[in-house]
């Protein structure tokens, strides 16, 4: 943000686009805003003929490169570096390189950005289930509306689309083994087998737009789910949601003059990607953020798309209006993190205690010292904390809801609902005081063993 300041008060040059190189010094971070910079600002083709335009693109570029990444990065390590699971979260930055190369490809027109961006789509299709919709419809999509705009030649489609399969083969022969019930493949030392396939029962259109209008509240807002955003902060700042709705529009009224003057639009290639996720979800559904990450690719481009019309409106007060945009991000920053190091601790808020505190021992000293028949472990049924410790294969672990080795059945969810019974051991957290009122109110005895964060509850 300081940066930002510094070049909207002095009207000086980003130097040499290093903007973000001189504030993070983290590796990852430096990977991805690298990534986000250069592929959304090449997308702008100013038309403005205007002396101020470049300035004002300049201007643009420093705010939202430095202060956006500094005030809304939250959502970007919310969705890029979190630390329960990584699968559906790769997708965003699989799908950001992918884009960024296509960008490039439309600029250059080199056979390498083409090539590369097909191997990154491929890549994409690796980071979450979704992309197996998702990837195809956007090509599909982007490819008609770049012959459509002669941008690209039909030869150049079929070599991009090779190098999307040819990248992707595995988890196209594992979408087929689920869609056509095959048997157990082995490829090239790869065993791929029609796992998880009751999942397809998801996919319908019933409820498509329903779907839709709940995602895109979600993603701009906040849901239910704590671990992806809260209330006040949403997952993006308040303060940027108004500028990616305007930026929406503008990519939708470019996308519109392009197919009427049949000339390439940058614009259209973020619009496309950001619909065809809307497709993906219409026909999906999901009531949490995590599952639409590739999205926030598109609201930060859409977000720099809003800032840039709304610097152009206000031509002669620019200045003021970045400068107190500047400071909105500063002060949201700010409040962020107090909330964030104050308030949402990780000890305190549901299921966040199980990122810091590990029930491990517990149920290492459950094993070595009881019998019994069923072991509840608390995991507010996220299992794949409990095989992080105790693996498994995924062949043995479909069931959602309890997992056997042979002689034991361990169950993820410990509440209210949970049945009470002698010949099962509870590795309760201490402030479930739904369970425990449960448990006093049995009316059975039974003994504990105490740990810092833990009771293990067993009976006699």
């Amino acid at each position: 943000v300081t940066r930002a300041l510094r070049i909207i008060t002095r009207q000086d040059k980003p130097n040499g686009g290093k903007e973000l190189h001189d504030h993070i010094r983290a590796l990852v971070c430096q990977v991805l805003a690298n990534a986000l910079r250069h592929g959304n600002c090449a997308a702008f083709q100013l038309d403005d003929s205007k002396s101020n335009a470049v300035d004002v693109q300049n201007q643009i570029r420093a705010l939202v490169l430095d202060g956006y990444f500094f005030g809304d990065v939250k959502v970007i390590f919310q969705r890029m570096l979190p630390v329960h699971k990584l699968d559906c979260n790769l997708m965003l930055c699989c799908s950001a390189v992918a884009l960024l190369f296509l960008i490039r490809f439309t600029q250059t027109k080199t056979l390498r950005n083409l090539i590369l961006s097909g191997v990154f789509f491929g890549i994409t299709m690796y980071s979450y289930a979704l992309s197996y919709f998702l990837i195809p419809i956007f090509l599909i999509c982007i490819s008609l509306y770049l012959l459509y705009t002669k941008e690209i030649s039909f030869r150049r489609v079929l070599l991009w689309a090779a190098c999307v399969c040819i990248t992707a083969l595995p988890v196209i022969l594992f979408v087929c083994s689920l869609l056509f019930h095959w048997e157990t493949i082995h490829f090239l030392g790869l065993t791929i087998s029609p796992i998880a396939s009751e999942r397809m029962s998801d996919v319908g259109v019933t409820s498509f737009w329903e779907n839709i209008k709940d995602i895109i509240k979600i993603t701009l807002t906040c849901g239910s789910y704590r671990l992806d955003a809260v209330p006040k902060f949403y997952t993006l700042y308040p303060l940027s949601i108004p500028f990616i709705v305007l930026g929406f529009i503008g990519a939708v009224y470019s996308f519109l003059v392009s197919l009427y003057k049949r000339t390439f639009q940058a614009d259209s290639i973020y619009l496309l990607f950001f619909l065809s996720g809307l497709i993906t979800i219409g026909l999906s559904g999901s009531g949490y953020v995590y599952r639409a990450n590739s999205f926030f690719i598109c609201y930060l481009f859409f977000l720099i798309k809003g800032l840039f019309l709304c610097c152009r409106f206000l031509s002669s007060y620019h200045t003021g209006f970045m400068l107190l945009l500047s400071a909105g991000y500063l002060l949201w920053c700010i409040s962020f993190c107090s909330f964030y190091f104050r308030v949402y601790t990780m000890t305190d808020v549901c299921p966040n205690y199980l990122y810091s505190i590990s029930f491990r021992e517990c149920v290492d000293d459950v094993n070595l010292n009881l019998d019994y028949a069923n072991l509840y472990v608390d995991l507010v049924n996220m299992k794949e904390f409990f095989f992080f410790y105790y693996p498994a294969s995924p062949y043995d672990t479909q069931d959602e809801e309890t997992f056997t080795d042979g002689i034991h059945t361990y169950h993820f969810l410990t509440d209210y609902s949970t049945k009470i019974s002698p010949s099962s051991v509870y590795v309760v957290y201490k402030k479930n005081n739904e369970f425990l009122q449960n448990l006093s109110g049995s009316g059975l005895a039974y003994q504990t063993w105490e740990y810092p964060y833990y009771y293990v509850i067993y009976f006699e």
